[in-house]
């Protein structure tokens, strides 16, 4: 399934370390509503990443 008109992603099977906290819980984690969040994320490659 085709999404938008932007070109296929290339991948190198590389692997990808990312660590995301939100308001110090791990992704999944369940949180209350209506508050503001503060919001943490890590990302490192085997090589330089392009983008996150």
């Amino acid at each position: 399934m085709r999404c938008g008109s932007a070109a296929p992603t290339v991948t190198t099977n590389a692997r990808i370390r990312l660590l995301l906290l939100v308001d110090g819980k791990l992704m999944g984690s369940v949180l209350p509503s209506g508050s503001s969040k503060e919001v943490f994320l890590s990302v490192a490659g085997e090589s330089e990443l392009q983008s996150v």
